[in-house]
């Protein structure tokens, strides 16, 4: 019976590769059916981890990402604001617009690196373009700081704690060494002689080493002049830089007359 029964496994056969089968742990198998069932176990863990990676690439990507625009400074709401999506609705918008976007392109080349000031009414868009260069200008890895004034002082002062190795020397160079510089807010400490002088500091030294600074107002640009003195402002518009003045009434508040319109 024993002999029998092994003359059947013996002569048992693969229908796909017509070979015999061998006993093994597992019983009967083919060899080869056996190899092409391992081939794509392998190419599937091949598939999976490939797929795991890609998918771990692209979440450290939207990590990264997000790191950069921490570290760039730029608020939650203008973090997808760009030239193309800045609503302009009257000729001196359109030509603000114009002029921000060949700064831009200028600037991102690396044509010019003179500064550029907006000033003028609140809610009319500067933040929006200044934050829309800040965008495109970091795309290409290079450095970028979007932070008000006050808190640009607040941590220059942070230095002057005995807690700290920084000096304000030290932290003045931090505020030099960025690509670019994006200081909102200019005026609101117009009363500070310290303040102001700590940032036309901050501005020279960038200007000396060849960094664009964009300033953002609700100054008119003769008071953002009186305030900085006119050398500052004469070196901002250096080397490329422009100036414009955004004096249309605010977008906020349009949008405010809409709703109440609606209601």
């Amino acid at each position: 019976m024993v002999s029998r029964l092994w003359g059947i496994m013996m002569t048992s056969k693969c229908e796909k590769h017509d070979v015999d089968l061998k006993q093994s742990n597992a019983g009967l198998v083919c060899y080869q059916c056996a190899e092409e069932y391992l081939n794509e176990l392998n190419e599937s863990s091949k598939k999976q981890s490939s797929k795991t990676r890609h998918e771990s690439t692209l979440e450290s990507k939207r990590i990264e990402r997000q790191k950069r625009f921490d570290r760039v400074g730029i608020p939650p709401r203008f973090r997808k604001k760009t030239l193309a999506n800045y609503q302009a609705q009257s000729l001196e918008q359109e030509k603000a617009l114009k002029m921000v976007s060949v700064y831009c392109e200028r600037l991102c080349v690396g044509k010019i690196n003179g500064g550029l000031v907006m000033s003028g009414n609140s809610g009319t868009g500067k933040t929006h373009l200044a934050c829309a260069v800040a965008n495109q200008f970091q795309q290409s890895g290079k450095s970028v700081m979007f932070i008000t004034v006050a808190a640009m002082i607040r941590k220059i002062r942070e230095t002057y704690s005995s807690d700290t190795d920084m000096t304000e020397a030290k932290a003045i160079e931090l505020f030099r060494d960025y690509d670019l510089l994006i200081l909102d807010e200019v005026g609101v400490q117009k009363g500070d002689v310290k303040e102001v002088n700590l940032m036309t500091e901050v501005i020279n030294e960038r200007y000396g080493w060849e960094k664009p600074t964009i300033l953002i107002s609700n100054l008119s640009f003769q008071q953002i002049a009186d305030l900085l003195q006119n050398r500052i402002i004469d070196r901002m518009r250096e080397d490329g830089g422009m100036a414009i003045e955004f004096s249309w009434p605010s977008f906020r508040s349009q949008a405010g007359k809409f709703h109440r319109e609606v209601a």
